[in-house]
């Protein structure tokens, strides 16, 4: 099956929006108006709701983001175009439990209520953005509690002005435009950085990023309500990449066999006897931890995906004496745990 693709970029470009080519220069709106558009982005995304998320937005991301909903069902019938026809009923049924199981991923708390696809054509372009870019996942982490509700303060300003090249503009025209960053951190040493654009008289905030605990939150504000919620990966391609990971931890099994051999103890981190990075591939790299079935010498070691997660999560189950292994992947990262806490468990 071939890869999902649901550019913006394409359809927005198709229909000719910006017709003016000449360059464009905007006057700087003041910094107090910047720290308040900025702080307003920093409260909901941390304890609004969606809505109040997306309507901090630039009108013109909102508009992608409802224009991509729009097309949405169309982009799907793109996919299942090319299924034979014996088999289309299989790739629609995948293509939806897909959706669904990345879209509940992404919301731990069930605020959005998909159960079904057709839950999933229901949602509003903010809960989809809420969704993808983070909102509800972070809000959803109960540890983060005192981080998100931590007093943030501003520790940086800066507006400046920049060319760039206007993206959907039939000849290419450039635009003078000024831009004001605004940057904050707490006490746990959290931070958030907020990008607006000038607007007229007003600030317009078109990306921000924030990394909160272990949570990494950002827009970029080229492709809201990006492909990773709908994207499948083509399963050969997939198997191709995991054979790699599959070496990685083959190498590990037979390293950590032979420090088990020398006195017995089983090893608790790879990196107590290597090198770590040793293990590391093109697309998967080994956590460092192994994990122990107790009462038993048998042990587990993780493929972490480096960079795509539709990759899944390798582990390999091996006997310290025999050698013999079992291979599992799991495609979450949530499945992944369940398992591993099962087999340190397991008596």
């Amino acid at each position: 099956m071939k890869k999902l693709t649901l550019s913006l970029l394409v359809a927005v470009a198709l229909l000719g929006l910006v017709e003016n080519t000449d360059v464009v220069k905007a006057d700087a709106p003041s910094g107090d108006a910047l720290h308040e558009k900025a702080d307003g982005l920093r409260k909901a995304l941390l304890s609004g709701t969606s809505d109040e998320l997306f309507n901090k937005l630039a009108p013109w991301l909102r508009g992608r983001c409802d224009l991509f909903k729009e097309r949405l069902p169309d982009l799907l019938e793109e996919e299942l175009a090319d299924a034979p026809a014996d088999e289309r009923g299989q790739w629609e049924t995948e293509l939806h439990n897909n959706i669904i199981e990345r879209i509940t991923d992404r919301d731990p708390a069930g605020k959005l209520g998909v159960k079904t696809f057709e839950d999933v054509l229901k949602l509003s372009a903010a809960n989809m953005y809420a969704a993808d870019v983070g909102q509800l996942r972070l809000q959803a982490d109960e540890e983060l509690k005192p981080n998100r509700d931590a007093k943030w303060h501003e520790v940086d300003r800066a507006i400046f002005t920049a060319e760039e090249k206007l993206k959907w503009a039939p000849k290419g025209a450039l635009a003078t435009r000024t831009f004001g960053t605004i940057a904050f951190v707490n006490r746990f040493n959290d931070t958030m950085e907020v990008t607006c654009v000038g607007d007229g008289n007003a600030w317009q905030v078109i990306s921000f990023k924030a990394q909160i605990g272990t949570r990494n939150v950002k827009s970029d504000g080229t492709e809201l309500v990006k492909d990773p919620i709908f994207k499948i990966v083509d399963k050969e391609l997939r198997a191709a990449k995991r054979s790699e990971g599959k070496q990685l931890l083959g190498a590990a099994r037979d390293h950590l066999r032979v420090q088990w051999a020398r006195d017995g103890s089983v090893p608790k981190k790879i990196s107590d006897s290597t090198e770590l990075e040793y293990f590391d591939g093109v697309y998967f790299k080994l956590r460092d931890t192994v994990y122990k079935k107790p009462d038993a010498d048998r042990g587990a070691v993780v493929a972490e995906p480096i960079d795509d997660e539709e990759l899944g999560w390798g582990v390999l189950y091996f006997d310290y004496g025999s050698g013999e292994s079992d291979h599992n992947w799991y495609d979450t990262e949530k499945e992944l745990d369940q398992a591993l806490k099962a087999f340190q468990t397991a008596k």
